[in-house]
């Protein structure tokens, strides 16, 4: 398996996106609550995509399905955690929507997508190290 260069750096974004997540989802909401709208859900499903391809790029083929239980077990938690955040609440289908999230990285994790951060570090980042 390669090696990033550049783990550290990828770590450390990864780490912020999850914690941005985390205060997303713990803060009151922007909305009122029953003004729910399907949007909501594609977030949802976007951030948990986003964090899970990101993590897999890192940790590599051996780590896909890892990565993946970790990202549901994450998600879970934090609807679980919405229930002592008033006015949050838990939802089943924001739930599904970071599971479908995680299935659709995992399911791109497969393709030559996998390799974007070796990309950077090869065609951007290398370049302004190496100067």
């Amino acid at each position: 398996m390669r090696q990033l260069r550049f783990q550290p750096l990828w770590l450390a974004i990864g780490i912020s996106l999850l914690l941005f997540v985390a205060y997303m989802s713990l803060i009151p909401p922007r909305v009122g609550i029953g003004e729910i709208e399907y949007s909501d859900l594609f977030l949802h499903l976007l951030a948990y995509a986003t964090i899970t391809g990101w993590f897999q790029q890192i940790y590599g083929r051996k780590g896909l399905i890892y990565v993946a239980v970790a990202m549901l077990f994450y998600g879970g938690m934090l609807e679980l955690a919405q229930h002592y955040f008033p006015p949050r609440e838990p939802h089943w289908s924001d739930f599904f929507a970071n599971a479908s999230g995680v299935v659709l990285a995992t399911l791109i994790s497969t393709t030559r997508i996998r390799d974007t951060l070796f990309i950077i570090e090869k065609n951007i980042l290398s370049v302004a190290h190496d100067s």
